[in-house]
Parts: structure tokens; C-alpha cells; sequence
């Protein structure tokens, strides 16, 4: 079988990180596999040398019309058996590409339907397109229940992320540090706001931690005011992005996850993986709640109220015991999204649409 995944970029993103460990699930199971991107970002994720990608732009023109017509030709050229649409502010341009070539196309949900950051005449526009997606999967079934009406009719199916092994790392319990960890782009969706205010109120009791941020986005310099306008420059780093971010949080004290909303997120089941001590937002479309049991494997808190979050840091600053078995526990929890589990549910999903 031959598939074909369209994407906006490689860039560290989840969308974008899941794709590339599908990509290579496929190929590992005797699969052809192509990832057709429109734009090359400074900062991607690194390719296997088995995994094909076109960006198929490049040295062309990246307005819309020539995107469109840049990915249909593309997939003439390739002719895969099934083209997946990763986001679906991406169907703008790749269902009219698709248009007339005879492949079933299965459009993705990625985030947060009911909070579209994008520009309105996308969201017009993708919900106009969409339509004549073949079939739809979700990660929650609150995100499918935004498109009740749009699927009616259509084949869909809800599975989670993935979590990649080589994502994944140990924790060293004799070398855990007094560092909290956020890994999010800087934008208002991620709410670093709030956990800067949230760990300006946890410092008045735990004065030794320190917060690391991972990431970039518009924000940046706001954020760093308000870091510095709290006296908390010594306190608070800006980490800016890369690759290898569990490996550098890996033996940090605990995750915190501050998004007002969320697909399923990767960062926080990463962490969770590998075995850190991880906290969230309880925020829609419910992927913290599918991944946590409060008290139990995690902690889930109120979005938006630094209040709450800065007592779930207490709770596991004050019993440092209690916090690694929590970790333990979240390690456990995420089992059941290795990547052969999911890999297959989507081999599976796609076979049916190929056999209607």
C-alpha cells in the first residue's frame, strides 16, 4: 500500500512529530509512504533516511493557488492508494488538489475544533471543504462531536496519539532536579502566562526550583517582561526549541502543561513516558482527561486559574516519594499509546476505507 500525507511543515510541532512516527510504523510494516509538506521551516524534525519528503514548493511560489496546484501535481505523480490530510486547516488546499484523482482522502482533526486560532476565512473555507473527505479520525470523541453534522454519512473512527519509543527516556531517580518543565510554543493557547504566575506563587514556599520553557512563538518578549516585572529573571529560562527536549526534562521534578485548549497533547504524554511527575489543565478536547486519572497518574487542574496550579506544584514538592510514584503511575498509563498499538488501529482504519 501506498499512502500519502499532506502537512504545512515538519516544524517541531505535534501534528508534525506524529506524522513522522506513523510514517515510519508504515514503512516498518512493509508500506510505501510519502509526506507531501508546502513549507520548509528553520527548525524541522529530523527524517530517517527511509522516509520519503516532497515539499512541493520548493523554489515555486507559496500562494494559495499554486500550493494547490504544486500538491496535485505531486500526488499525479505518485498515485498512493490513500491520502491522509494532517490538520484540518490543510483541506483548503489538499481536497481541491485531490480533486478528480480517484483516492479516498482521510482528513484529521488535530487540536481543538471548538477553539480555532486561525484566521476566520480558513476555518470558512475548511469547513466548506471538508465535505468530500472519504472518511475523518479524531483523538477524542469531544472533537468529533463538533462535527456531528459534517460526518454524517462518513466513515470515521477516534484514535489517540501515538507515543514513539525514541521520543522516550529514563528517569534517574539520583539525579532528579529542582526544575519544572513546560514545552509548548509561545502563543496564547499554551498559557505560559498563567504558569509563570502559578510558579511565582509555588517560589514563596519552594524558593530553589527553577522553570524551564521550551519553545518559541510571538510571545516571547511579553513573556519576558512578565518574568522580569516578578523579579523572576534568575528564576525563569526561555529554552527556545529542540529536538531533544525529553531528554532534557527527563530527570526534571515534575511537567506542568498550561494550554487553555489541546488535541491530544504529545508533550504531556511524552513526559509522562517517561515517567516524570506530569500536571495539566483539565482543557478541552479532553486529551489530558483521556491520558490522566486525577490523583492517580497525573494531576489535572482548572484552566487558566494559577491558583490551582500553583498548589498541584506543591503537592508534589512537599512528598517528592509520593510525586515519583505518580510518575511511575503516568509511565504505566501510557502504555496502552505505544506506537504499534496506534500504529495498527490506523492501518486498520485506513484497510476499511480501502475496502468499502
Amino acid at each position: 500500500m501506498k499512502i500519502g500525507i499532506v502537512i504545512a511543515s515538519l516544524g517541531f510541532g505535534g501534528a508534525e512529530k506524529v506524522t513522522i512516527s506513523l510514517t515510519e510504523y508504515f514503512i516498518s510494516q512493509g508500506h510505501d509512504c510519502i509526506i507531501y509538506t508546502t513549507i520548509r521551516k528553520k527548525d524541522e524534525y529530523t527524517l530517517p533516511e527511509n522516509v520519503r519528503r516532497v515539499n512541493v514548493t520548493d523554489g515555486k511560489s507559496n500562494s494559495y493557488f499554486n500550493r494547490v496546484s504544486c500538491i496535485k501535481n505531486a500526488v499525479k505523480r505518485d498515485m498512493p492508494d490513500v491520502i491522509i490530510v494532517m490538520g484540518m486547516p490543510v483541506t483548503t488546499y489538499a481536497i481541491p488538489a485531490c480533486k478528480g484523482l480517484n483516492i479516498p482522502i482521510i482528513s484529521c482533526e488535530r487540536n481543538d475544533p471548538y477553539n480555532f486560532n486561525g484566521k476566520l476565512i480558513t476555518k470558512i473555507f475548511y469547513e466548506h471543504f471538508i465535505k468530500d473527505s472519504d472518511a475523518f479520525i479524531f483523538q477524542t470523541e469531544y472533537a468529533k462531536g463538533y462535527y456531528e453534522d459534517k460526518i454524517k454519512e462518513k466513515s470515521y473512527t477516534i484514535i489517540p496519539n501515538p507515543i514513539n519509543t525514541k521520543y522516550v527516556f529514563e528517569r534517574n531517580y539520583s539525579e532528579i532536579k529542582n526544575t519544572i518543565a513546560n514545552v509548548g510554543r509561545l502563543i496564547p493557547q499554551k498559557n505560559q502566562k498563567m504558569l509563570i504566575e502559578a510558579f511565582s506563587l509555588f517560589l514563596k514556599e519552594y524558593p530553589d526550583y527553577t522553570l524551564e520553557i521550551f519553545g518559541s512563538g510571538s510571545l516571547l518578549d511579553e513573556l519576558t517582561d512578565l518574568t522580569n516585572s516578578l523579579g523572576l529573571s534568575d528564576k525563569v529560562f526561555f529554552m527556545g526549541t529542540c529536538e531533544d527536549v525529553n531528554r532534557r526534562i527527563q530527570n526534571d521534578s515534575m511537567f506542568v502543561l498550561s494550554s487553555n485548549f489541546e488535541g491530544m497533547p504529545n508533550a504531556l504524554m511524552e513526559a509522562m513516558a517517561c515517567s516524570v511527575p506530569s500536571i495539566s489543565t483539565d482543557c478541552p478536547v479532553g486529551g489530558p482527561k483521556e491520558i490522566i486519572t486525577d490523583g492517580e497518574n497525573g494531576l489535572l487542574v482548572e484552566v487558566n486559574n494559577a491558583v490551582k496550579m500553583a498548589e498541584a506544584m506543591k503537592y508534589y514538592a512537599s512528598d517528592i516519594d509520593r510525586a515519583n510514584s505518580i510518575g511511575e503511575k503516568g509511565k504505566q498509563a501510557t502504555e496502552r499509546f505505544s506506537i504499534d498499538v496506534i500504529g495498527k488501529r490506523w492501518l486498520s482504519f485506513i484497510d476499511s476505507i480501502l475496502n468499502k
